[in-house]
């Protein structure tokens, strides 16, 4: 809410919904076109190796909800701590019986606040619902620790993240040193769009996939989907090589996708 003492064309009010459930399932993503099936089965197969998710996109595109969509597949002995302004994850709710703990930032307990609070609870999965500020570098330094994690971003292509990350530092310094950080630790980049299709209907879909990865003291894209279209199929060695310490030999199937699917999640 923006009250008219500040807005001079009066009381702007702005309503988001988040419902306490998980509004996508496989199968209204796949016949909605959001992505094809089988970079489905790569992006589960990636969240039960436990990678870093971050989702990005314009306000309104669906961050939220495709994130909380692919949150239900954690599983459910894994400690999820989230941290949020606005309570819209709902964690608890939509993976029912999950070791949660649900943090919300106030005034006098910062997005930083939380994360550092977080050391002691031995949390394997840190979930910021959005990153905004220097924030971020508590959450990276969190996930260097082997900490799994989600967030959220405004973004308008996955190749700009790190640059978009850098740009909240504070200190020219401490951007230059996250730059490597960014690309060992951030293992996925998703961009989400929505546009409004011929008959009045809102679509979502997963218009940009990329893995960053550090190799030979190098930082490289790897670019997967692009323009909404599987462009290509290499995967970083480091991506290869957490997929197998998960048991995970083909990276384009999931073994539990047809189990998953039957379950209508």
């Amino acid at each position: 809410i923006i009250h008219d003492s500040v807005a001079a064309t009066g009381t702007s009010v702005c309503i988001r919904r988040s419902p306490c459930l998980v509004r996508n399932t496989i199968d209204g993503m796949l016949n909605s076109g959001f992505c094809e099936e089988k970079v489905l089965h790569l992006l589960l197969n990636c969240v039960r190796a436990g990678m870093n998710f971050v989702f990005g996109g314009e306000p309104g595109a669906g961050k939220t909800e495709t994130a909380k969509f692919f949150m239900q597949f954690i599983p459910k002995e894994s400690r999820v701590i989230t941290i949020e302004d606005s309570l819209e994850i709902h964690y608890p709710e939509i993976n029912a019986g999950a070791d949660a703990v649900e943090l919300r930032v106030k005034d006098n307990f910062s997005y930083t606040d939380a994360i550092k609070a977080c050391l002691r609870q031995n949390p394997a999965y840190l979930v910021l619902s959005e990153a905004r500020s220097t924030e971020v570098t508590s959450l990276l330094e969190q996930w260097s620790t082997g900490v799994n994690g989600f967030t959220t971003i405004h973004l308008d292509d996955v190749r700009k993240l790190p640059d978009r990350i850098q740009s909240m530092m504070n200190n020219v310094n401490d951007a230059r040193r996250m730059e490597n950080r960014i690309y060992r630790y951030v293992n996925l980049g998703l961009l989400i769009r929505k546009e409004n299709t011929q008959d009045g209907e809102i679509r979502r879909y997963l218009d940009q996939l990329c893995f960053y990865a550090r190799e030979d003291h190098e930082n490289r894209i790897y670019m997967l989907v692009e323009d909404g279209e599987l462009v290509s199929e290499e995967i970083p060695k480091d991506i290869l090589l957490k997929l197998e310490r998960a048991g995970i030999k083909e990276p384009f199937f999931c073994e539990s996708f047809y189990r998953y699917r039957k379950e209508g999640r």
